[in-house]
């Protein structure tokens, strides 16, 4: 399972499982996406971690509209610990590490496309989620 970010909505809440793994006193959190397509890097900060049960899980809420300019796509994402007091960041440790999905449509508007005509058993309906009728 993957992490998502809909870009259309204002906010995104992610949950994940960092503060067990830290070694800081009082840590923030950085968060590195790298696209799977053209290997491009986005970092930024999550804010406070709103879980109410912290030894369970992490809660952090994101603006969108705070986020680095990225486009839709896959992404490798790694979490990393940093003192705000200090400019050095252990790249080498990362707290962790999974997949994330950019997307920007809701995900409702599903278009399938398929060939009215003449169909065998061996026909496939494909999914374009970006497919417009009108256009």
């Amino acid at each position: 399972m993957s992490l998502k970010i809909n870009l259309n909505e204002s906010s995104q809440k992610f949950i994940v499982t960092v503060t067990e793994c830290v070694t800081l006193t009082d840590p923030s959190f950085l968060m590195v996406l790298t696209s799977d397509f053209t290997n491009k890097r986005f970092s930024f900060i999550l804010g406070t971690n709103s879980s109410p049960l912290k030894e369970r899980y992490d809660e952090f809420i994101i603006q969108t509209n705070t986020l680095p300019e990225m486009e839709r796509g896959n992404y490798v994402y790694k979490i990393y610990e940093f003192d705000e007091n200090e400019n050095e960041i252990n790249q080498s440790k990362y707290l962790e590490i999974g997949l994330l999905d950019i997307v920007n449509t809701n995900y409702e508007d599903i278009d399938y496309i398929t060939d009215e005509g003449e169909e065998t058993d061996d026909d496939f309906i494909t999914y374009d989620p970006f497919y417009n009728e009108g256009a």
